[in-house]
């Protein structure tokens, strides 16, 4: 009768079935299922949860090829509790390359659950929900996982029961029969938190892992100038299946508008297709591959953009006046590739043509002589063979006069030298210069010839040379050189500078020979220049064979130079007897160093 199932089903009618784990299941190891259950058994929720079967819902309608799980028989325990909730979690090793598909365990009322699983302890998913039906549940995932033998896979799935406040019911593996692994790693915790080891109490969590074999696949889109060329590599197929394409939410169809479905039937398959990109507006497109594959239609996307991106690379182009320039474009697309056909057309502002030049391994140049300066604008316009535009881009375009680069070394001279002030010139290449004339200036003097004519030098070779004398009235001191060219229809003007240093001078001290009588008066005289200068910033002190010469106070005698010429009149002491002496004239000044001269005194 129907009245003896709860809740009561809707007519009468059962299938009598014998339960495999003996007679103290059920009525002496017998259970009853109603014609109208799509369950194979059913808990009602009163007496003992361990009288009856758990539901087994019937309706998967995929077929899995492998099962991680540590329980064999499962045993409801009932624990002391106050809200409703506890925690299980069971760790798996992957055995080999394959996908997640789904998981499931044991409820024994319509509970709220929460799964999560982790792969190499990172969560990959999250799925909840509310049951409407106790018993065992195969939750599938929203999408599948691909993981690797040795991977490491953990499922939590927290359970909040809607029975009591003050227990809970909790499914977990009868002790009473054998485990299937040496060493499960399954854990229960109450609170969420906390997790007590579930095999030091002789027991693991009902938590099963639902595998599938399913074959591996990957598209690639090689974006050409007009199509693209999708390419879908598809190994470890192990049934048939069939391949087809949406872009941008659209399947790819043929010329009579049927969706293309390639069949794939060998293990590893590559599958190619070409697809005019006409159709396609904008800069990106979305590509979506769909495997039809064991009751599963496996779906891959991947964004593109559909234009094959074209770059004209070209600097800044600076040309020189009568001196031929190659003009450069580099043509790649957007994967750096160097393209081969087509041509570049280059203009100037006027849109003049200045060239046109094919390209072969991503150049385009061409050679041009320009006769005239000019600032102007350069436009490079890319055309493949029909003609058809495919890329532009303008850069400056700059003729001028060849630079010129002057170099003259600094000089180091003594006063009254002459020197070759010398200057080399070339331009920017490094070319010498060989035409135009060059002046020098001197403290800002130009330089001129005895007739007071500027001296223009001419650049022979890239050389332009004059001679020059110092002055002899000067030391110690710096010249500036200043060299200017005055430019040529060719080369553009310049000047550069440098420095002559004019060596300081070493005074030159002479003192003379004396013939006297024995007590007469005698005139001490010294000369003293450097170079052409006199000089009157000093004192000179003589010395007869060694003595100092001194005044009638016995004070010594400083004589003073004036313009270059010391005298001091002695009287030779009467202890002087006839013989030569030695004269000695020392200079003693702050500006020079400390100079002697010596001469002979005869007195007769």
């Amino acid at each position: 009768s129907r009245t003896h199932f709860s809740p009561n089903a809707p007519g009468d009618g059962a299938f009598i079935i014998k339960n495999s784990w003996g007679e103290n299941t059920g009525n002496n190891g017998y259970q009853y299922v109603s014609y109208y259950d799509s369950v194979i058994g059913n808990i009602p929720y009163v007496g003992d949860y361990n009288s009856l079967n758990f539901v087994v819902d019937c309706d998967n309608v995929y077929n899995y090829s492998n099962i991680y799980q540590y329980d064999s028989v499962v045993y409801v325990y009932k624990l002391g509790d106050n809200d409703g909730q506890y925690w299980i979690n069971n760790s798996y090793t992957i055995q080999k390359d394959e996908v997640i598909s789904a998981v499931g365990t044991y409820f024994v009322d319509d509970s709220e659950y929460e799964v999560k699983v982790y792969v190499n302890n990172n969560l990959v998913t999250t799925k909840s929900a509310k049951l409407t039906q106790a018993g065992y549940q195969t939750i599938q995932l929203d999408n599948l996982y691909r993981v690797r033998k040795n991977d490491e896979v953990m499922v939590v799935i927290g359970i909040k029961q809607n029975i009591s406040r003050s227990y809970i019911y909790v499914p977990l593996h009868d002790n009473e029969y054998p485990i299937l692994s040496a060493n499960p790693k399954s854990f229960i915790s109450y609170t969420g938190l906390q997790y007590e080891n579930l095999k030091d109490q002789d027991t693991v969590a009902p938590i099963k892992v639902y595998t599938m074999d399913v074959a591996e696949f990957d598209t690639e889109v090689d974006v050409e100038l007009a199509t693209i060329r999708i390419t879908t590599n598809i190994t470890n197929l192990d049934s048939d299946a069939k391949l087809c394409y949406k872009i941008n939410g659209e399947f790819i169809k043929d010329s009579d508008d049927n969706i293309i479905f390639m069949d794939l039937t060998d293990s590893d398959s590559i599958v190619e297709l070409t697809y005019a990109t006409d159709t396609l507006t904008g800069s990106n497109a979305t590509l979506e591959s769909i495997l039809s594959y064991k009751g599963l239609n496996i779906t891959k996307s991947l964004e593109f953009n559909p234009r094959k991106e074209i770059r004209l690379e070209i600097d800044n182009i600076t040309a020189y006046l009568n001196t031929p320039v190659s003009i450069t474009v580099n043509v790649t697309n957007q994967d750096n590739e160097k393209l081969t056909g087509g041509y570049v057309v280059f203009t100037d502002t006027n849109g003049d043509i200045l060239g046109q030049s094919d390209v072969n391994e991503g150049i385009s140049t061409i050679y041009l002589t320009f006769d005239g300066e000019r600032e102007d604008m350069l436009s490079v316009t890319y055309f493949d063979d029909n003609g058809e535009l495919l890329a532009e881009n303008t850069t400056s375009l700059t003729v001028k006069k060849h630079d010129v680069i002057i170099h003259i070394d600094d000089i180091s001279a003594n006063p009254g030298e002459t020197i070759a002030l010398t200057a080399t010139l070339t331009d920017e290449a490094g070319s010498n210069i060989d035409n135009g004339k060059v002046t020098f200036k001197i403290n800002g003097k130009t330089l001129k010839d005895t007739n007071g004519k500027v001296i223009y030098v001419k650049v022979v070779d890239g050389v332009a040379s004059t001679q020059y004398t110092l002055p002899g009235n000067i030391s110690g001191t710096d010249l500036k050189v200043q060299v200017i060219y005055s430019g040529s229809s060719k080369y553009d003007s310049e000047k550069n500078e440098s420095t002559i240093s004019v060596n300081p001078l070493i005074p030159v001290l002479r003192c003379e020979d004396i013939s006297a009588g024995k007590s007469s008066q005698i005139t001490l005289k010294a000369w003293i220049n450097e170079g052409d200068n006199s000089i009157t910033n000093a004192k000179v002190v003589f010395k007869i064979n060694g003595k100092t010469v001194k005044d009638e106070n016995n004070k010594v005698i400083y004589a003073k130079v004036v313009n270059g010429v010391v005298a001091v009149d002695y009287v030779l002491p009467d202890s002087m007897n006839p013989k030569n002496y030695t004269i000695t004239a020392v200079l003693i000044s702050s500006d020079y160093p400390r100079i002697e001269d010596t001469a002979t005194l005869t007195i007769v």
